[in-house]
């Protein structure tokens, strides 16, 4: 064949949209093909979850959507593959053994071939009973992620775990006398060839409990342990196949690993090794997804010219050259008033550090080999340093004498705040909350922490603000559902019973009158923290060029930190104080308020006079918040349907000043509203027990008020 015969190279699964095979697919082409003839003449997505379909286009020559590639991913692929020569090419599919795969050609060597990469969630969907010839055991362990054409045959395999294995040999996992261990989470299609090909090659195998527990009975069961006893004399390589694809793949490793290789990638991930506190290198999921395609090639397209394939870090390396230059051409199309300059600094940045970081991984690498004359590897430390360095923070600080103009600017200059629709809490604040502040509501169960920021959620919407409310307790339809009985004055049940056309109407009204956006976001419980945060973040400006004015955490006692890993012993004070400096380090990195809640103790719970002191697990929190006040409530305020609140801790104003006050609320409509009642000024802050009640607006009798203020003259709010 020579390179000659035309392949159609396609990608077949939902969803698609994302996938980089098809690129991928053109850049290993033109490597093998610079001078010569393209074997590649068409590359498409094709949109399916009914296998039975996919084949039956494939044989009958149907329409899979296969196109010419247009001339500007020819432009951006050629240009990838010109003047590098400094990257080594070792790592390769020759690292790996494919003797069983002989390179032979199909016997119908003029025939076109249709080349099919499987995806979710057609991985699985194969049998023996399929009328398809299988390469390998894609077929025993139901795990088929390649189907070749040839005009006559359809020949199947598997090629996730043979990548996985590359990228390990390619990391030198397999170079020592131990055997190197993997710690699998997950169960389906891909870990299963993961699993299949990995004990093949002589690797132990230990599961982590997931979604989707292996098979023990698979090919894979001699390779199986039943512990971590002793596996520290092994190199380790975790990966989890039960994370999803947006990008909240790194559930940790049960104990330290060499390399944790994750199985997706996001359009802001990154090629380029992340090494982290502890050493682990972090990879993105195109080293997967890169070293699979180069098998495919040399096992399914071209396996008599496997010899020739581009290496692994090769191929990835004029991967992120087209992701850069795609990067480059979009910028050049935006219109200046539209382009988000934070992002775009901050993108460029990471894009330059993990280059050097990669570069400097690489460098490492060739003075240990011996390749480099002139450093030697006591030189290495410095190098990783100067890379780790790399910064567009050109500021070092205010110098005072110097930067007094900016200081009086900064005096006299009146900061733009979030209002609440809440007369007290806009007196306590001076206006609202000001960008930078962590604000913490502090509340027993059920008494209104949700309730409280799903109110001032759908305020701040109401004034036009983007908002960010990030939930960790209850779904985001439940939290739609309690700002849509908010914002449309309906309850909760009778929410429920709205007619279709009479909720449109009411959407309809809503989408005139609010000017903002809301993004509700869910997390399971302890399962994210502020990177996870920042991450979304980055992803809503690109795929909706959404940035929040205010966002709301429900709640920070279930958030995950970034500093602990999950399970970790570490003392409830350490964690939570750390979960709070980390949310206001977030909420300074993004010029936004950020509103959260904490649990009173036990004790708090059925107190009537909550304090710093009933902070449930830790007094850390406190002394991080900006604003913390308690929302308190009895039974006497929830038949008046009011509420107490109480200053903790204040930075904007005297926390002596309104130090208690009342609120209304309304639970079924999910509202908070101002009391008008001469009551309200009466309360006292400086020790006296009286509490006067805030009149609900209907107006007391003399003797109805008499008996209210006798009740809560008994209670120390």
């Amino acid at each position: 064949m020579g390179g000659r015969r035309e392949v159609h190279c396609i990608v077949a699964g939902s969803p698609v949209f994302h996938s980089l095979t098809p690129v991928l697919s053109i850049l290993v082409d033109f490597h093998l093909n610079q001078n010569g003839h393209r074997s590649i003449i068409g590359t498409s997505r094709y949109e399916t979850k009914d296998l039975s379909e996919l084949l039956g286009q494939i044989v009958l020559g149907g329409n899979l959507g296969t196109k010419k590639p247009t001339n500007r991913i020819l432009d951006l692929a050629q240009s990838a593959t010109q003047d590098i020569t400094s990257f080594p090419e070792g790592w390769g599919v020759n690292a790996l053994d494919l003797d069983e795969y002989p390179e032979v050609e199909s016997p119908y060597g003029d025939s076109p071939l249709v080349w099919v990469s499987l995806t979710t969630p057609l991985k699985h969907g194969l049998s023996s009973r399929s009328g398809v010839i299988s390469s390998d055991r894609s077929l025993e362990i139901a795990s088929t992620n390649q189907v070749r054409w040839d005009g006559h045959h359809l020949v199947t395999g598997s090629t996730d775990g043979l990548g996985v294995v590359l990228v390990a040999r390619s990391f030198g996992l397999f170079s020592h006398s131990t055997p190197p261990l993997l710690i699998l989470r997950g169960g389906g299609a891909a870990a299963r060839s993961v699993a299949e090909a990995w004990a093949k090659a002589g690797g132990g195998i230990y599961c982590v409990t997931g979604r989707r527990p292996l098979d023990e009975r698979g090919p894979w069961a001699s390779a199986l342990l039943s512990s971590l006893d002793g596996s520290n004399l092994s190199s380790k390589l975790y990966i989890d196949f039960d994370s999803g694809l947006d990008g909240n793949h790194d559930h940790p490793s049960p104990i330290q690993v060499d390399i944790q290789l994750s199985p997706s990638y996001s359009n802001l991930g990154s090629i380029y090794p992340v090494q982290g506190s502890t050493g682990t290198l972090h990879l993105d999921g195109r080293w997967m997804l890169a070293a699979q395609h180069l098998i495919a090639w040399a096992i399914f397209i071209e396996p008599t010219r496997r010899k020739h394939l581009p290496s692994l870090p090769l191929l990835l390396y004029r991967l992120n050259d087209v992701e850069h230059n795609k990067i480059v051409e979009i910028i050049k199309t935006l219109k200046k008033e539209s382009i988000n300059f934070d992002w775009l600094v901050d993108t460029t940045e990471k894009f330059v550090k993990d280059k050097a970081i990669y570069n400097a991984i690489v460098e490492g690498v060739g003075i240990i080999d011996g390749r480099s004359k002139d450093k030697t590897p006591d030189s290495i430390p410095s190098i990783l340093t100067d890379a780790l360095a790399v910064s567009f923070d050109n500021s070092v600080g205010h110098d005072y004498l110097e930067d007094s103009e900016s200081r009086f600017d900064y005096y006299h200059h009146k900061e733009e705040r979030i209002p609440f629709d809440l007369e007290f809490f806009n007196k306590i604040t001076k206006g609202g909350l000001p960008p930078k502040t962590l604000n913490i509501a502090l509340a027993g169960t059920g008494v209104g922490k949700s309730l409280f920021m799903c109110h001032q959620a759908a305020n701040c919407l109401s004034q036009g603000k983007n908002v960010l409310y990030i939930s960790l307790e209850m779904a985001e339809e439940r939290i739609a559902e309690r700002i849509d009985a908010n914002m449309m004055n309906i309850s909760i049940p009778d929410l429920h019973d709205l007619p279709k056309k009479m909720f449109d109407d009411k959407i309809t009204r809503l989408q005139k009158k609010a000017k903002g956006k809301l993004i509700i976001k869910e997390y399971p419980t302890a399962s994210a923290h502020s990177g996870h945060f920042r991450g979304l973040l980055k992803e809503l400006a690109v795929k909706k060029s959404f940035k929040p004015d205010i966002i709301f955490i429900d709640y920070l006692n279930i958030c995950a930190s970034s500093r602990f890993k999950a399970g970790s012993s570490m003392n409830s004070y350490t964690i939570i104080k750390s979960i709070a400096e980390e949310l206001r380090g977030l909420a300074v990195e993004t010029n936004v308020p950020i509103m959260s809640a904490t649990q009173t103790t036990r004790s708090g719970f059925s107190n009537t006079d909550v304090g710093l002191e009933d902070t449930s697990e830790s007094f850390g929190l406190p002394a991080t918040a900006d604003l913390m006040f308690a929302l308190i409530s009895t039974e006497e305020l929830e038949e008046l349907n009011q509420i107490c609140v109480k200053q903790l801790k204040n930075r904007y104003n005297d926390p002596t000043m309104n130090k208690r006050f009342i609120i209304g609320i309304d639970r079924n409509k999910m509202k908070l509203f101002d009391v008008e009642l001469k009551a309200q000024d009466e309360l006292v802050d400086h020790g006296q027990s009286e509490v006067p009640v805030a009149d609900n607006g209907q107006g007391f009798g003399k003797g109805e008020e008499k008996d209210l203020y006798d009740k809560f003259s008994k209670l120390k709010v």
